[in-house]
């Protein structure tokens, strides 16, 4: 007599994660129920994302999740959003960074000694964290540490009146999800 087959392979063995939004009645397998921390790396802003491989089952779900990182850079944890359904073992867990936005010099002025970064075109896609780079800002170690409609306040005062482009981009480095558990 042969080994039994592990259940998860059966279909109708479960309707993936309770909080799943896709219809996946019958595609067996499981669901992603929590990613630990791996690495806390460092540098990251708090726009950072990350993407989960897809199912091993041709139908599942792909699970989505949500990446905290705190003030300091780190992350701080993974929130499963939905656990999707279709795996048969541990997806990978890929970190998305934002992309840099740049403001151009017609649109950003700040003075010597303020800490503030007037922006007259839009703050999105700007997050606190972003690392901050433009003629007067001090120094390569200056990030956002606030982000609101008009205006971006900065770790550090500028060294001298802002001029040329402003360029805000994610510094983050040597993150990683830890074990990505299943149910």
């Amino acid at each position: 007599m042969g080994r039994p087959i592990n259940k998860k392979y059966f279909g109708n063995r479960n309707v993936s994660d309770p909080n799943s939004t896709g219809d996946d009645y019958g595609i067996g397998g499981q669901y992603v129920s929590a990613i630990a921390t791996g690495t806390a790396g460092s540098a990251y802003s708090q726009g950072l994302t990350a993407t989960v491989a897809a199912p091993t089952i041709t139908g599942g779900v792909t699970a989505t999740t949500s990446v905290g990182v705190y003030a300091n850079g780190v992350i701080s944890g993974y929130t499963v959003t939905d656990g999707g359904s279709g795996y048969t073992s541990a997806p990978a867990i890929t970190l998305v960074k934002p992309g840099n936005i740049t403001i151009a010099s017609a649109n950003v002025s700040g003075t010597t000694g303020s800490n503030v970064l007037t922006i007259t075109s839009s703050t999105t896609g700007i997050y606190v964290g972003m690392q901050v780079s433009a003629t007067g800002v001090n120094a390569s170690a200056t990030f956002v540490s606030v982000v609101n409609p008009g205006n971006v306040i900065l770790s550090l005062v500028n060294a001298a009146n802002i001029s040329g482009n402003a360029l805000f981009y994610d510094a983050g480095t040597s993150g990683a999800a830890g074990t990505v558990s299943l149910s």
